[in-house]
């Protein structure tokens, strides 16, 4: 059963099924409201000539949609609010009874093409019976689907993966991805073309069609291979390797590299010359960073959980900077969580305040205080009307809503604003037109610094009434991996990395078209392909400590377990992978390598993330950690806080041995703890002996976790309590209890 958090996973996945497509064709942007509107409902005004009843028959018969789906919407979208398209577009979704399982459909209403295509599958690794497919099998699927799909198009497109793609595409660990370049007159387009991923069970997961229509240039170009070299510069950022290969399971892995960024120098045209930055734009000087300030914050977050009352406390005093001391509580509240990649749970919780003496309809002010004690949310009401459209005539200009934005950060973060900084590119302004005319505001977006290089994927947000210029809401994206990231410094140059990157790319002529929320404010809704010269092959970047040279497509490689075939609980495993129970490194999952104390109890606090568990604990004053053997330093030292605190882990005693194998019967204690059986588990007494090699005080955990078939005892009179669990063993283990749980529910 799923948690319950304010919004329902069939609810998510839904809304990312309507903005899949548009997000896999786009590269990362820095503002929220890029794709604003896409993912809306929306009738559009103009005729379509094929018909709902026409685009559903359509999809069925591309996509395997199985009686069990049933249909539950079918919008059509016009132009303006499906950026991919010229031609007003079908999104028709279907939902399996009973299931999460859910299949997303593009159409073009005016062609009947095929467009995009997401799939969500819950399971795919149900049965232990299952064989998965080769990379060679798999092709031939997304073949017959292309064949199938793309038409006359086919005669267009490059083999399967002849040309890297330029964005990243992040698969699963048991997903296969086939991109298939538009080339036309002989020269590669990368941006264009179809992209299929296939699971390793032989169901399409996706399909995304990137399809300029208009007239592509043949003209007279310049051979400027040798000045390529010499006109591009990448710039340092931290990355993390992890979230580049989709390993979204794994603990963020920063590097420190030389890549191109939005404003780098990285491509010549190849008519005029002229040198472009990665989007297209003529390439100005490069900038540093600039930080709002000086003041960089010592060590890291705080580990130690506080709970809901000390966050009131702390909200008590964060309100005065916006209301003075006199002010009085509001009507509104909430709490939430969120699951990090190490399956941490971070609670938070909002408070609302109005000012003193208030009145009448008095606008509220929120703050979200995290179980850290930090603050991670600012709000008023005007930020929850956002969603409806709203028109401004007289709009506040762009700077006056940097000016506000910058404001509200400087009260937020204070002692940080060294490490914070404006990204104050030509997308960020574009992209405010659509969130000027479907929100009436602005959204402003802030990066993160670590020793003055900035940190993907770390950014705080600003939304501005356009119409008062006023900042009403602040919320911040992954700065909580900010402590992942490590205290490095580059040892080679820009040049030098340049060098390295031409050992693995080679200058290439190509089209190039760029990205659309650049042109948000162009009259001309798509922009036109032009020819340029660019480094293209192996994706990657240079580390700028050791100046070697990272393959993404090798790291794709490595966390493809290389070690599992034959293996009695492949399936499992291969599940487990998936889930982020486990990693792997270098190609190998290790199933027979024993699992701590310490890894299991991450491994439960995941599990309880996934799953409607005993939550009664949660609630409770957090829980000093009591064990001498673990301290802040530990890898596992949150999840034992978390654990203790949920009461899964007796706080009894002064060690915890983290680093020991965690054995059957702790395993059973911990998880039935988890599952809301600690009252029987203390209880000896109620049970008559089952296992000769049991422990009276220890035979509750084996005769309950027996009975809920959590083990294959099959009928043995012995419990083997003190044998080690293997990876192997957890992931079974693992499986089993998310069966029991969907029993329970």
């Amino acid at each position: 059963m799923l948690k319950r958090t304010g919004i329902s996973r069939k609810s998510r996945m839904a809304g990312l099924a309507v903005c899949a497509a548009v997000l896999a064709a786009m590269p990362p942007v820095s503002a929220p409201d890029a794709i604003a509107g896409a993912s809306l409902a929306y009738a559009a005004e103009k005729d379509a000539a094929i018909s709902k009843e026409q685009a559903i028959q359509i999809a069925k018969s591309l996509i395997d949609i199985t009686d069990g789906f049933v249909n539950e919407s079918a919008q059509l979208l016009s132009e303006d609010r499906y950026p991919l398209s010229s031609t007003p577009v079908w999104a028709l979704h279907w939902q399996e009874k009973g299931n999460d399982r859910m299949i997303s459909v593009t159409v073009d209403a005016v062609t009947g093409k095929l467009l995009n295509m997401f799939r969500y599958e819950v399971d795919q690794w149900g049965s232990e019976s299952e064989k998965s497919l080769s990379e060679e099998e798999a092709e031939k699927i997304a073949a017959d689907l292309l064949k199938k799909a793309a038409g006359e198009e086919v005669s267009k497109l490059s083999k399967a993966n002849e040309y890297t793609g330029v964005t990243n595409y992040y698969t699963g660990a048991d997903e296969y991805l086939f991109v298939y370049t538009r080339v036309e007159n002989g020269i590669p387009f990368p941006e264009n073309g179809i992209q299929i991923v296939v699971n390793k069970q032989g169901q399409i997961t996706n399909y995304n069609r990137n399809w300029y229509e208009g007239s592509i240039p043949q003209e007279t170009v310049k051979d400027l291979t040798d000045k390529l070299k010499e006109s591009i510069k990448p710039s340092l950022q931290f990355v993390s390797l992890s979230a580049r290969v989709g390993d979204w399971g794994a603990k963020p892995s920063y590097r420190l590299v030389y890549q191109y960024s939005e404003s780098d120098p990285a491509m010549l045209d190849a008519v005029t010359g002229e040198v472009l930055t990665p989007t297209g734009n003529p390439a100005g000087e490069q900038k540093e960073m600039t930080p709002l300030g000086t003041k960089i914050r010592q060590g890291d977050s705080p580990k130690k959980l506080i709970d809901e009352q000390e966050a009131e406390n702390i909200a008590n005093q964060w309100i005065k900077k916006f209301l003075g001391e006199e002010y009085q509580k509001g009507t509104s509240s909430g709490s939430g969580s969120s699951v990090g990649a190490d399956g941490i749970v971070e609670r938070h919780w909002s408070f609302s305040y109005v000012p003193a003496k208030a009145e009448g309809d008095t606008e509220e002010i929120r703050l979200e205080i995290n179980d850290r004690g930090e603050l991670t949310g600012f709000s008023t009401d005007e930020a929850f009307r956002r969603g409806e459209e709203k028109k401004v005539d007289s709009p506040v200009s762009w700077e006056e809503a940097k000016e506000s934005a910058v404001n509200l950060v400087k009260t937020v973060y204070p002692d940080r604003l060294g490490e914070i900084y404006l990204i104050n590119t030509e997308a960020t302004k574009n992209l405010q037109t659509s969130s000027l005319k479907y929100n009436g505001s602005y959204t402003v977006t802030f990066g993160w610094l670590k020793a003055g290089v900035p940190v993907e994927s770390a950014q705080v947000y600003v939304d501005v009434d356009a119409e008062t210029g006023k900042a009403v809401r602040l919320w911040s994206g992954n700065t909580s991996q900010l402590a992942d990231v490590p205290a490095l410094t580059a040892t080679i140059d820009a040049k030098k990395a340049i060098e390295v990157e031409a050992e693995h790319r080679e200058p290439v002529l190509s089209y190039f078209i760029s990205p659309l929320y650049q042109f948000a404010n162009a009259q001309d809704k798509q922009p036109t392909p032009k020819l340029v010269y660019r480094y293209l092959g192996e994706q990657g970047f240079v580390d700028a400590v050791s100046g070697e040279w990272i393959s993404l497509d090798q790291l794709r490689k490595q966390r493809q377990p290389q070690d599992l075939e034959g293996h009695p609980a492949e399936a499992a495993l291969q599940k487990a992978i998936k889930e982020g129970y486990f990693t792997v490194q270098d190609g190998k999952a290790e199933p027979d390598k024993e699992v701590t104390r310490g890894e299991y109890v991450s491994i439960l606090l995941r599990l309880s993330s996934t799953v409607e568990v005993s939550r009664r604990h949660l609630d409770e004053k957090a829980k000093p950690l009591p064990f001498q053997d673990v301290d802040v330093n530990h890898p596992n030292y949150a999840a034992i806080q978390q654990g203790v605190n949920r009461g899964f882990i007796s706080d009894k005693g002064q060690t915890f041995a983290p680093d020991v194998s965690i054995t059957r019967i702790e395993a059973s204690e911990m998880l039935l703890r988890l599952f809301g059986y600690g009252r029987l588990l203390d209880k000896p007494e109620l049970f008559t002996a089952k296992f000769s090699d049991v422990p009276s005080q220890k035979l509750p955990a084996a005769v309950i976790s027996d009975g809920l078939g959590l083990w294959d005892t099959n009928g043995k009179t012995t419990f083997q309590p003190n044998a080690a669990l293997s990876r192997a063993d957890v992931a079974l283990l693992v499986q089993k209890a998310q069966k029991l749980a969907e029993e329970r529910s």
